[in-house]
């Protein structure tokens, strides 16, 4: 009788091994034919330091430098002819993962590393669960933090984030088995110009209010003037902007 319960567990032990064995190697060829996209980003965060960066590139202007050297480039500045430095900006990447298999995938988490000119400077550690049924399309999101190092001038120049890492699949075998399959991907978007000015001119628009208000302040107008002042200010921000 002991004898038949150890060979009833070693069987069991063998089958639970052989299913898992499929279980990967089905869930890799499962994973491998899903096709990984990057659709698009859009700007999560963006913040601005209180300085004009003037289109020399290497003045800087802020209203604590005293009021005759903001006169020196107001002309610039009221026109909106200076740039801005970003203290945070995130994008959120939106991720379409095609399943042509005729089984449902289960996405389990990614590690990526996002690159610019082949230079990494940002790991992304994404752990949502995104299953996907067959024949359909999952759609999940992650942030990316640009580099604030290299200043916007240069993020501007910049055409593509390419991203490369690993992407971890689960496929339920049984409730026991449950095996765990990574997949390299290779990745890469446009980098969304358009909507990063967008933030630029909100910015620009931010500061100028902000700067013509402590004018208001420095100058000592009346509360006549100061309406005056700010009805003519974003007037002209419009026509600017």
């Amino acid at each position: 009788m002991k004898k038949i319960l150890i060979a009833l567990i070693v069987t069991a032990a063998i089958v639970a091994t052989a299913c898992s064995l499929w279980g990967s190697i089905n869930a890799r060829k499962l994973l491998a034919n899903c096709k990984f996209e990057v659709e698009s980003f859009d700007v999560e965060i963006a913040k601005f330091n209180s300085s004009f960066v003037m289109k020399d590139g290497k003045t800087r202007v802020k209203m604590q430098d005293g009021m005759s050297i903001l006169k020196d480039h107001w002309s610039d500045i009221k026109k909106g002819k200076f740039n801005l430095d970003f203290t945070k900006m995130k994008l959120r990447a939106h991720v379409v993962v095609d399943n042509p298999n005729d089984h449902h995938v289960i996405l389990d988490s990614l590690v990526l590393d996002a690159f610019m000119e082949g230079k990494a400077f940002s790991r992304i550690t994404h752990a949502k669960v995104l299953e996907i049924p067959a024949k359909t399309k999952g759609r999940t999101s992650f942030l990316v933090d640009l580099p604030i190092d290299q200043g916007l001038l240069k993020l501007m120049d910049q055409k593509t984030i390419q991203f490369k890492g690993t992407v971890w699949s689960r496929l339920k075998i049984t409730d026991s088995i449950e095996p765990t399959i990574p997949i390299p991907v290779e990745l890469e978007q446009k980098i969304p110009h358009g909507k990063i000015q967008k933030e630029i001119k909100k910015g620009k628009k931010k500061l100028i209010k902000q700067t013509f208000k402590k004018i208001q302040k420095a100058t000592g107008l009346s509360d006549k003037n100061t309406q005056d002042l700010k009805k003519k200010a974003e007037k002209y921000l419009e026509k600017v902007f």
